[in-house]
């Protein structure tokens, strides 16, 4: 008869892998760096926000809503828009233009458009409503708002040319192959349009001008107000998680987005190295937002619960459905990472005998078994622990401490 139970021991890396929760860090390589945080600004915002336009054209922040509402503010910011317009129910789209009456600002909603330009509003009624569209060669290209399967561009006289002809106003039927259009880019000399299903590429170029379909691609769902562009790549997620388009063909990001994002509701690019997208995740089971850093390839995760992101002219902004949050650009970034449920892969209780890890001074860590709670500053050697239990938790704590590496080792039954 065996006097003691056979154990073997098994290290484990607490920085990989999907137990690492990030709050306010940055994720890479097994590596916890400090991120952003976000202060809370107490303000209940309007009717949902669905799209919003820094316009330094209309020199004026534009936003549109699921109702059809257009908003508008000054220099002020988000936490002051006031509504200006409803069409009574269509959500829309805001883009800035050039044209023969100059620089403006445009949000289009149903079948009407605002446009603002410094001081001077206008209203009108948009001759083909459209549901989303970008500026190319001078024209408006969009989806129809009625037949969601057509492209349609205006005259060559602007975006709001109306004739049609074999130079002029037209449009194109895809059909339903991929689904309605959702999304419309200029990248890199061409149209790309987003698909719920497929990604097309199109030649608008010419002389005289030849709209012409390259190619449709077909694609998971994609997620409508995730994409974003920045130096000739679209960004974006579908239902295979966070996703890159470029010359042509479209890759899966690796990393935590992909991972752990369901839901995904807006998307933008700060500073063209953040790309910021709010969505649901999967591991918590609530609504986060996730920054992913393009130049590093670095992952954050915020817990705050924001179903819209942009930048107001002051600085990011988070919508949740009572509150505006702001991005906290002070020195001073706290974070909180945590590795949970650790049961080193086998039942029954484990005897953790030391922890490993390479931290800054102001960085600490805390071991729970959930009965009690041991906590440690600065490691930067093995530390012997002698704490028993099923299950354990790791976090991670600090301000602007990086942790570079981090492994708990146990005794488990063999």
């Amino acid at each position: 008869m065996e006097r003691y139970k056979k154990v073997k021991k098994v290290r484990i890396n607490l920085l990989d892998g999907p137990r690492v929760l990030p709050f306010g860090a940055f994720v890479k390589n097994g590596q916890v760096t400090p991120g952003f945080t976000w202060q809370n600004q107490r303000t209940v915002p309007p009717e949902r926000i669905v799209g919003m336009l820094n316009s330094n054209f209309g020199n004026c922040l534009l936003a549109t809503t699921y109702d059809g509402g257009v908003y508008y503010a000054t220099r002020a910011g988000a936490t002051k828009l006031a509504r200006i317009y409803s069409d009574g129910g269509s959500s829309g789209f805001l883009l800035d233009v050039r044209d023969d009456g100059g620089k403006k600002a445009i949000a289009f909603s149903g079948s009407y458009y605002t446009s603002q330009s410094g001081g001077t509003r206008r209203h009108g009624e948009y001759p083909n409503p459209l549901c989303c569209g970008v500026i190319k060669n001078g024209r408006l290209f969009g989806a129809d708002l009625s037949d969601r399967y057509v492209l349609r561009w205006s005259g060559k006289n602007g975006w709001d040319d109306g004739t049609a002809g074999i130079t002029d106003a037209g449009s194109f039927a895809f059909g339903g192959n991929w689904g309605y259009i959702r999304d419309i880019f200029d990248v890199g000399g061409e149209l790309i349009v987003m698909f719920e299903t497929g990604l097309g590429r199109m030649s608008v170029g010419g002389n005289p001008e030849n709209f012409k379909v390259v190619e449709v691609q077909s694609l998971p769902m994609f997620s409508r107000y995730t994409a974003a562009v920045y130096d000739g790549c679209i960004y974006f997620v579908n239902e295979c998680g966070f996703m890159r388009y470029k010359d042509g063909k479209v890759t899966k990001v690796e990393g935590l987005i992909s991972d752990d994002i369901s839901a995904a509701t807006s998307a933008f690019i700060w500073h063209g190295q953040y790309y910021f997208v709010c969505g649901t995740s999967r591991s918590l089971g609530r609504k986060v937002i996730y920054v992913y850093d393009i130049f590093c390839d670095k992952y954050q995760m915020v817990d705050v619960p924001a179903y819209f992101v942009y930048y107001d002219m002051n600085s990011v902004i988070a919508y949740t459905e009572s509150t505006v949050y702001r991005l906290n650009t002070g020195k001073n970034w706290m974070y909180s990472v945590e590795a949970e449920n650790i049961d080193f892969g086998a039942e029954g209780r484990k005897l953790v005998t030391c922890i490993e890890a390479d931290c800054d001074e102001d960085v600490s860590v805390s071991i729970s078994n959930g009965v009690y709670t041991r906590t440690l500053y600065g490691i930067t050697k093995k530390i012997r622990l002698n704490m028993r239990g099923d299950t354990f938790k790791v976090t991670f704590s600090g301000a602007n401490g990086s942790v570079r590496s981090a492994y708990l080792t146990a005794e488990v039954p063999a």
